[in-house]
């Protein structure tokens, strides 16, 4: 399991089209998740993005959150639906612009960032935790849960770390964030929020 300091303060159900679970996991009705798709399809600001482009073929500024135009677009894999980020192929063609290209737009800033607020534990995270635990006792699963080693060098609060150590058993967390040999290098990201394959392989590595 990958988390983060933030996923783990979220405790509140989403029911927007990127976080909405299946139907199968029977928590949510069917109204509820196709009504979540169909209102994002029927944002206006999008259905006139799409439309224009559609009718046109001309890539517009104002489309940018709604067409995605890339010179090197990602790519997926049809049956496992793995991606691939265009962006290692920029990084390739050359480094030094992109991360000064990414500098100068503010993605890459000054670190440590200072948390804008500490994360306390909640009854409710207690709660979802906990559930989370007994599915993987009830299953019998064999599971390492990674805090993420993000851009922001914003180390995990010690009171979550004792919380996830006291339920999931310390030999089953592995803890990246904060300032280390991962989050110090901005070559290990491609942009603030997602890290490279290679960051991937060294946590794997050492769980494993």
């Amino acid at each position: 399991m990958i988390i983060d300091r933030e996923g783990l303060a979220g405790t509140k159900k989403r029911l927007n089209h990127l976080n909405i679970n299946p139907i199968v996991f029977k928590d949510v009705s069917k109204y509820q998740f196709y009504s979540s798709f169909i209102l994002a399809n029927l944002n206006p600001r999008f259905m006139i993005a799409y439309t224009d482009f559609y009718f046109f073929k001309t890539y517009r500024t104002y489309m940018k959150n709604y067409v995605r135009m890339y010179k090197y677009p990602d790519t997926f894999t049809p049956i496992f639906n793995d991606s691939y980020y265009g962006l290692t192929k920029e990084i390739k063609e050359d480094s030094l612009v992109y991360y000064n290209k990414m500098k100068q737009q503010g993605v890459f800033y000054q670190r440590p960032k200072a948390s804008a607020l500490i994360l306390k534990v909640t009854n409710k995270e207690i709660e979802l935790l906990n559930k989370i635990q007994s599915l993987f006792d009830k299953h019998h699963t064999n599971y390492k849960i990674v805090i993420s080693p993000l851009y922001d060098q914003i180390p995990m609060e010690e009171e979550q770390l004792q919380l996830l150590y006291s339920i999931f058993g310390k030999e089953n967390i592995f803890d990246f964030s904060g300032k280390n040999n991962l989050t110090e290098p901005i070559s290990n990201y491609f942009e603030s929020s997602h890290y490279k394959p290679n960051v991937a392989k060294i946590i794997l590595d050492s769980i494993y």
